[in-house]
């Protein structure tokens, strides 16, 4: 006999938007840019692309001890990315994934991202989930702000 868990036990999805002063193909082209996403996303230690024909893949080791693939499933430039986390090798994270959206505003780009976290079990879900949230919701806002400075010129320059 088995027991289902709820997911809403396992799983944590935060939300968070930030207006950038810049078009969707330039905040798009930058945030999209693994070989630069440890400059302004400090969760992100190293990022390899396997492959970018088609949808692309991208070996991630990020800190908390989190090795993951990230398999986009959408990859609509400069609108929309979704994907998911595989070949997950963590002992607290069973998977995830999230969805990034460019939206053009007066003034910029309105990105947003929802990011959602799955863990191994129930019982890490109720142990670790409150802090869990809070500490996404923290990481994805500091990353999300850094980009900002930086896509605005106000960090170092673009390329």
């Amino acid at each position: 006999m088995t027991i289902e868990e709820p997911l809403a036990i396992r799983q944590i999805t935060v939300t968070e938007s930030v207006v950038i002063p810049r078009t969707p193909d330039q905040v798009w082209d930058f945030t999209q840019d693994y070989r630069r996403r440890p400059e302004w996303d400090a969760s992100v230690m190293a990022a390899e692309v396997l492959a970018c024909d088609g949808p692309p893949r991208v070996r991630v080791r990020m800190r908390g001890g989190v090795d993951c693939v990230f398999q986009y499933k959408v990859f609509d430039r400069p609108r929309r990315t979704s994907l998911a986390m595989s070949e997950v090798r963590s002992w607290l994270l069973a998977g995830g994934g999230g969805t990034w959206t460019y939206d053009a505003v007066d003034g910029g780009t309105r990105w947003t991202q929802h990011n959602t976290i799955v863990f191994r079990n129930a019982f890490l879900g109720v142990c670790f989930g409150a802090i869990a949230r809070w500490q996404l919701a923290r990481s994805t806002r500091r990353a999300m702000l850094q980009a900002q400075r930086l896509i605005a010129g106000r960090g170092r320059a673009l390329p």
